[in-house]
């Protein structure tokens, strides 16, 4: 739903519209997203609603705005120094919060796990500035759309590494994705 809402929140504060095909591709997206995501009753709300798909709805919404005023900051930047400022900024406010919730006897996992946090951290600053990259290239709505294609890489992890079923279901939310990303890509 990111790339929907931020359809209306990208055009209010930069002028960005998608054409006619490219709404197409991100309906498809999102109806591909919801289609994985729909699940477990056991844990819906009255309407159906996976309680899990509610609560990111939210923050889903919440990152519509975050994301316009993310492009508005790149713009006036480039994509290494805002990637380091955004991410410096975000463990700041992460480390307070550590403190303050009495979370703070994770840092001696720091030494312990100090190569696999090294990988990690070089992969997600790459992944970061690529992205990021692409954020000031492309038009919002369209990246982030494709960015939710990581759904279709779990899915497809599920089924063939975790065993899990491939059911219909997951079969036509694949190919909504895969159309959507070509609708996109024109």
């Amino acid at each position: 739903l990111l790339p929907v809402f931020n359809i209306l929140t990208s055009y209010l504060v930069i002028g960005e519209l998608p054409t006619m095909i490219g709404a197409m591709g991100i309906i498809l997206i999102v109806v591909g997203t919801y289609l994985l995501l729909k699940g477990n009753q056991k844990e819906s709300t009255s309407s159906g609603i996976y309680k899990p798909v509610l609560h990111m709805m939210i923050a889903v919404f919440c990152m519509a705005i975050g994301s316009t005023l993310d492009k508005v900051a790149l713009q006036a930047s480039t994509p290494v120094f805002y990637s380091f400022m955004n991410n410096f900024g975000a463990m700041f406010v992460f480390i307070i919060l550590m403190y303050i919730y009495k979370q703070n006897t994770e840092f001696k996992l720091i030494k312990k796990e100090l190569k696999s946090f090294t990988v990690l951290g070089i992969s997600q600053a790459i992944a970061f500035i690529a992205f990021v990259t692409a954020f000031g290239m492309g038009q919002t709505s369209y990246v982030l759309a494709v960015r939710s294609g990581s759904y279709i890489l779990a899915a497809i992890v599920a089924i063939f590494y975790f065993k899990e079923s491939f059911s219909k279901k997951k079969g036509v939310a694949i190919a909504l994705f895969l159309i959507g990303i070509i609708l996109l890509a024109f």
